[in-house]
């Protein structure tokens, strides 16, 4: 899998920046 940035996953995703980092600090997201 290729490094995406934040802003690219967000879009692929259909969320916002934001949301993704909010995820990220309850330990939503895992690394692959």
């Amino acid at each position: 899998m290729s490094v995406r940035k934040i802003g690219a996953f967000a879009k692929l995703g259909g969320v916002t920046v934001k949301t993704l980092r909010h995820y990220d600090e309850l330990g939503l997201l895992k690394p692959a």
